[in-house]
């Protein structure tokens, strides 16, 4: 008998068979939960706004003064080898010492490496207006690193003038 109701009403599936109990079942349920749905009345029950009332947000202030300390290693290679040749072929360009025997491209000073501890400081003043925050900051940072480059021996060549003709 169901299935006849669902054939009287018109509901027939997409090749013209009748729908199957389980659809018509559905579709008859779903029909009386909608008609049965009434408003919301959630505005009529006191406890579900909240019984405390809220303060004002409390936001983040970043102005005033700040201070702090760090401390670092440091490690640092250098490459000296190259160091004097830019001067030597500036002083020399467009010579014949240059262009013969090419003084600025030998090695004068070898590399070198050194690492260190650290320590410094900081100081500042911020300000702020609403969103906008700027501020003044001084630092100081120390460390021990020294680097030296010995030399990579002595370079000699010997000009021999060419006898003029």
């Amino acid at each position: 008998m169901p299935d006849d109701a669902c054939r009287y009403m018109g509901a027939k599936g997409m090749k013209g068979r009748p729908m199957s109990r389980r659809v018509c079942a559905l579709l008859v349920f779903g029909l009386a939960v909608l008609g049965l749905a009434s408003p919301a009345c959630a505005q009529d029950y006191p406890f579900l706004r909240g019984s405390e009332t809220v303060g004002p947000a409390t936001f983040t202030r970043w102005s005033g003064f700040y201070a702090g300390g760090d401390f670092s290693y440091t490690s640092a290679i250098v490459d000296f080898s190259n160091a004097t040749g830019p001067s030597v072929a500036l002083s020399l360009q467009d010579t014949v010492v240059q262009q013969q025997f090419a003084p600025s491209q030998l090695q004068t000073l070898g590399k070198a490496g050194d690492s260190a501890f650290g320590y410094g400081g900081f100081l500042g003043y911020n300000t702020q207006w609403q969103d906008l925050i700027t501020g003044v900051e001084a630092t100081y940072t120390h460390t021990f690193l020294s680097v030296a480059s010995s030399s990579s021996g002595i370079v000699s060549r010997n000009f021999t003038p060419r006898p003029a003709t």
